[in-house]
């Protein structure tokens, strides 16, 4: 549930990066939404995998969100470092 909930959430922040970041139109919409999809997922799993909390089936965890919002925005900071040089 996480791992859908970091992709969902990740997708979100690719598309409002897209929307509010102009400088990403070479890229386009598509490979935004991706990019933080990727590191939403990844996030997700960072978060899951450091957590000592118990994990409740069904429950979302605002640990995981955040971490993966945060991994999503690092990947587009990374990809945007790589695209300018």
């Amino acid at each position: 549930m996480n791992l859908i909930l970091g992709l969902l959430a990740g997708a979100l922040i690719g598309g409002i990066a897209f929307a509010a970041l102009r400088s990403n139109t070479e890229r386009g919409l598509l490979t935004s939404v991706l990019l933080g999809s990727f590191g939403g997922g990844v996030g997700a799993q960072l978060a899951t995998m450091i957590s000592t909390a118990p994990g409740v089936d069904g429950a979302i965890n605002l640990f995981s969100m955040a971490t993966a919002a945060a991994t999503a925005s690092a990947c587009f900071i990374v990809a945007n470092m790589i695209e300018s040089r």
